[in-house]
């Protein structure tokens, strides 16, 4: 009885041993073709403008987000913030992507260059900024200030 015991558990153990052989080399095969994949990569460099009414005191409002670019020109982005809870909603804006015209100011320079940034709610500015931005073809650099 006892040797049949022993036999049932070294099935056991041998059934177990074989699965966990075979995940493994599954998983090495998988592996495997991952990495012979041909891979390619992408860098980019994005600014995110956000603003919040801190309190939540002016409930649902629309911001006018304005870059102004080292040449002068000017690009322009709204957005509607809806009204927020206990502490506001923040809006935020991307820096290229929500701006038409942002890379007619041309903003790649091997040495970095200045934006200046503010937003206005009702006509007033409520908050500024500023960010260095500069591309090398080989780095890029982002600084705000």
């Amino acid at each position: 009885m006892k040797f049949l015991g022993s036999l049932v558990i070294a099935s056991i153990l041998l059934a177990f041993v074989l699965q966990t052989a075979v995940m493994w080399v599954k998983a090495e095969i998988a592996l495997a073709a991952h990495v012979k994949a041909t891979w390619q990569q992408s860098e980019g460099v994005l600014v995110e403008l956000c603003l919040r009414d801190k309190q939540g005191d002016v409930g649902a409002y629309n911001a006018v987000f304005i870059i102004n670019g080292p040449s002068g020109r000017q690009v322009k982005a709204q957005i509607r913030v809806p009204r927020g809870y206990a502490g506001g909603k923040w809006g935020c804006v991307d820096v290229p992507s929500d701006f038409s015209g942002y890379h007619a100011q041309s903003p790649y320079s091997s040495k970095p260059r200045m934006f200046r940034w503010k937003v206005l709610v009702q006509g007033h500015e409520v908050v500024s900024g500023r960010f260095e931005y500069g591309d090398s073809g080989e780095a890029k650099a982002l600084t705000l200030r």
